[in-house]
């Protein structure tokens, strides 16, 4: 079932759901961490988020990955949706996006664990999955996605 909601306060029971999963969805809140607690609220125990958002590049592609952020995305914006507002926002979203590890820190803040992620798009992409705990489960653990 697919439904139109506010991220921040979703119209579902508590432990409605055996999974969660949101692409590109944290760039458009303001408070990342109230979305994490109510799909939490909402996930089964046991049940698990997986997340695909942009992240901002780090190492030798950095600078290059940067630049045509900077330059081809608003371009190609203008030439094919004459939209170059819109994407110069998506460009920005990009390079100035959480990091995997802060996303992580507020996810185990809010309680799952275990958590796993890895980057893809010459780290310009995470995909980061994590579980619910059931209630008598601690777990601390961050993982590579392999």
């Amino acid at each position: 079932m697919w439904q139109c909601a506010d991220a921040n306060d979703l119209p579902f029971g508590d432990e409605s759901f055996d999974a969660v999963a949101h692409g590109y969805l944290l760039r458009n809140v303001n408070n990342a961490e109230r979305v994490f607690e109510e799909q939490h609220r909402v996930l089964k125990p046991g049940g698990r988020i997986v997340i695909l958002e942009t992240c901002p590049p780090r190492g030798p592609l950095r600078h290059p990955v940067a630049m045509g952020a900077r330059v081809l995305i608003p371009l190609l914006g203008q030439v094919v949706a004459r939209d170059r507002k819109s994407y110069a926002y998506l460009q920005q979203s990009t390079l100035g996006f959480m990091t995997p590890e802060e996303v992580v820190t507020i996810l185990r803040r809010v309680g799952f664990a275990p958590i796993a992620w890895r980057k893809k798009f010459l780290g310009t992409r995470m995909i980061i999955s994590a579980r619910k705990r059931a209630p008598a489960q601690r777990l601390d653990a961050v993982g590579d996605l392999r």
